[in-house]
């Protein structure tokens, strides 16, 4: 939404991070909203908002405001920025992700001109859902050595992934477009460590090199959230003059009553609520079986350490969604 405001250079670093020009994207993700699933057993919606300060001090580019909300629907919020924006804008973003995100931000500084917010959910069941004879309690021991007692999720499986450095299953979600993923790393590797070795194109590729064969499963109910502030992140992949005061040009977004243009975004946080299953995801067993061998008669893979998890990975644009 921030590349339909901005202009010359600064637009160009968008773009070539994006690999598309701004138009294009901007039919591709409208498309692509307009395809997510809203079913019984599979939701994915994504709301998107713009909210801006009333108090004389900004006006707003109408065109911004108009193509944002024609190509993410958008909503737009005029607001003065004081001691009821912000719990009005963490409530925006709780209703928008079904209560998994209450609040993405903490304050609101007086410098703030405009927020430009995406809120994702995503809400879906097992294709197979594990019974109650399938759960049941077992002891974890994490990466600090403290031991947990948690309930433990048992499963056959069928999509077993081994790059050499960790093992792994992947387990469909309702109505198969969608996949959790679930990494183990080698004993003596820390997941942090294993998970610097990927770029993207060898994630997409060690994704793609399932093994079908039956896998037996023992892995927590969990609930994991991840926060990250992404402005460093953006900044490393080529978008560094939105972020610096003296080169960014985002005057299509609108004017300063006392300057020349919106100067700089300042900030781009990014706040999922992961997956809910319970319990934290500290603890995974693997068992690779041959398809004419009972559970426990083959290969074994069993360390009772922390491994990744990661909810789809998208073919498109967005990196931790996988959709098939």
């Amino acid at each position: 939404m921030t590349a339909n405001g901005a202009k010359e250079y600064t637009l160009q670093q968008m773009e070539d991070t994006f690999g598309l020009s701004t138009e294009d994207l901007n039919q591709l993700l409208n498309l692509y909203l307009r395809k997510l699933p809203h079913e019984d057993k599979l939701k994915v919606s994504i709301a998107n908002s713009i909210w801006y300060r009333e108090v004389g001090r900004i006006n707003v580019q109408q065109q911004f405001l108009q193509t944002n909300a024609n190509y993410y629907g958008a909503k737009i919020y005029r607001s003065s920025f004081d001691l009821a924006t912000l719990p009005a804008i963490n409530d925006w973003v709780k209703d928008e992700t079904d209560g998994m995100i209450e609040d993405i931000l903490d304050e609101i500084p007086d410098e703030t001109m405009m927020y430009l917010i995406n809120a994702l959910a995503f809400d879906a069941e097992y294709l197979t859902i594990n019974s109650e004879d399938q759960i049941g309690e077992s002891t974890f021991t994490p990466e600090d050595g403290e031991k947990d007692a948690v309930r433990m999720m048992f499963s056959m499986e069928s999509k077993y992934l081994d790059d050499g450095k960790a093992t792994g299953f992947i387990k469909d979600y309702a109505g198969g477009r969608y996949t959790f993923v679930a990494l183990l790393p080698n004993e003596g590797t820390s997941v942090s460590d294993y998970l610097a070795t990927f770029t993207g194109e060898s994630l997409h590729a060690f994704l793609h090199a399932v093994e079908e064969t039956p896998v037996f499963t023992m892995m927590p109910r969990f609930e994991s959230e991840y926060k990250i502030e992404l402005s460093a992140l953006l900044e490393d992949m080529g978008m560094e003059n939105a972020f610096d005061e003296k080169l960014a040009d985002l005057k299509g977004l609108g004017h300063l009553r006392k300057a020349t243009s919106i100067s700089v975004v300042s900030s781009t946080r990014h706040s999922s609520p992961g997956m809910k299953e319970g319990q934290k995801p500290e603890h995974l067993r693997l068992w690779k079986l041959p398809w004419n061998q009972l559970p426990w008669s083959h290969r074994q893979s069993d360390w009772t350490g922390p491994f990744s998890i990661s909810l789809s990975i998208p073919k498109v644009c967005f990196p931790s969604l996988w959709e098939q």
